[in-house]
């Protein structure tokens, strides 16, 4: 079963209070970018295996329903009405 909701945080060590979403490292950067092979991020998978989780989770939602995921988003930032929002601490945006 495809977890629903998608995983915003609002904050993290790197970025301090501010609230983003994430990708996988990697899997949602276009084929061929250079930096695959020396991606920083792939290794916060190994110390945080529940932040890969979460940013596969978010993907699959993504990649079933690009509507709902980016609505999701939407009502998140709505409600929340933060400050900054980061795209993304890891993983690539999705589309233009």
């Amino acid at each position: 079963m495809i977890e629903t909701r998608i995983c915003v945080t609002g904050s993290n060590e790197k970025i301090g209070k501010t609230l983003n979403i994430s990708l996988p490292a990697v899997v949602s950067c276009p084929k061929g970018v250079p930096c695959a092979s020396l991606c920083y991020d792939l290794k916060l998978y190994g110390i945080r295996p529940t932040v890969k989780a979460a940013r596969y989770r978010n993907w699959k939602i993504l990649l079933n329903d690009r509507k709902d995921y980016f609505s999701q988003l939407a009502e998140i930032i709505e409600k929340k009405k933060p400050e900054f929002f980061r795209w993304h601490v890891g993983g690539d945006i999705p589309n233009l």
